[in-house]
């Protein structure tokens, strides 16, 4: 799947990255595991090389799924990624929200789970300032579309509020959003749904382990690559029904 992003784009959202590919590999060698009529959902699509890649497999293995929806805080990764889907004939479902708010499934409807979140480790502060962006963003744009802005001048103006910071501020260990949201994707997953999920060795992978352990779930690291000063995981965790909480 080819990338082409805008030189607003570049400066907006995650641009794939060194992590992005690592966990598009480990995906690529699981993707002969997943089931038939899977709803996959990945949290923070960002450009939308994994939410993208995965319905592009699934579909050169005949092997269609029933939805793959991918949820972003950032509007221009939404519009980016929804593009760049269409350029390469992949669809998907893109959510602009701030986490599980504007998912509409009932609970044990999502099957496989991506995550590679937030995880460098910043001040609180600082994610807290990007949930303040968010906000600030939705009200330009709800202020734009309200003055009858469409089309690209709807996304030129709204571009101009800047969460790029949202994409990599995770926080104390930095693991601040993603205890958040591995706490609600628990909630939405099939009893024999699988998680995937990208971690640095600075983040707590004992700890992420012991609470997916308590869980109910099996925990296995898929990759392992070291880049520059990062060690860097694919981490699967596998829900045991009979054990679950």
């Amino acid at each position: 799947m080819k990338i082409n992003l805008t030189k607003t784009e570049y400066k907006n959202i995650y641009v794939p990255n060194d992590d992005s590919y690592l966990f598009l590999d480990a995906l690529k060698e699981e993707i002969q595991y997943f089931p038939q009529n899977a709803v996959v959902v990945e949290m923070g699509c960002g450009s939308g090389i994994l939410i993208g890649n995965v319905s592009k497999l699934l579909q050169e293995q005949n092997n269609r799924a029933l939805m793959c929806i991918g949820i972003d805080i950032n509007y221009d990764a939404c519009i980016a990624s929804s593009r760049i889907t269409q350029e390469n004939q992949i669809y998907f479902d893109c959510i602009n929200s701030d986490g599980f708010e504007g998912l509409a499934l009932d609970k044990s409807g999502i099957d496989i789970f991506i995550f590679n979140p937030p995880y460098v480790p910043t001040e609180d502060e600082e994610v807290e300032r990007c949930k303040k962006y968010f906000y600030e963003k939705q009200k330009l744009f709800a202020q734009a579309y309200a003055n009858n802005m469409r089309g690209q001048e709807l996304v030129e103006e709204v571009s101009k509020v800047n969460l790029i910071d949202c994409s990599y501020s995770g926080g104390k260990d930095g693991m601040l959003i993603t205890w958040k949201i591995l706490e609600k994707a628990i909630k939405f997953m099939n009893p024999n749904g699988i998680i995937y999920l990208f971690v640095i060795q600075e983040n707590p992978i004992n700890e992420i382990v012991s609470f997916f352990k308590a869980k109910g779930y099996e925990g296995f690291i898929l990759k392992k690559q070291q880049k520059y000063n990062e060690i860097q995981f694919i981490l699967k965790f596998v829900c045991n029904s009979v054990n679950k909480q």
